[in-house]
């Protein structure tokens, strides 16, 4: 999912989507999407624990990267 950011604050995206496969994307406007959150507790707390969550997941891949070598991280030493 791209566009949580707006739950955020945010008015810009630090993120760009592009759909690689064959198959059918989806893209709500951003006024539909904020409305959506403004008028859903539910759905505004699932975004931002789905936003906590992706901090959360980067900020162990950051550690995992720092800490450990390629093999230790299961990843093919030539790329």
């Amino acid at each position: 999912m791209v566009g949580f950011h707006l739950t955020l604050g945010l008015d810009w995206s630090p993120l760009t989507a592009v759909v690689l496969v064959p198959g059918e994307a989806l893209r709500v406007p951003t006024t539909a999407f904020l409305e959506v959150v403004k008028d859903s507790a539910v759905i505004g707390d699932l975004i931002r624990r789905y936003a906590a969550f992706c901090l959360r997941y980067e900020s162990q891949i950051v550690a995992c990267n720092a800490l450990h070598s390629i093999e230790q991280r299961g990843l093919p030493a030539n790329g």
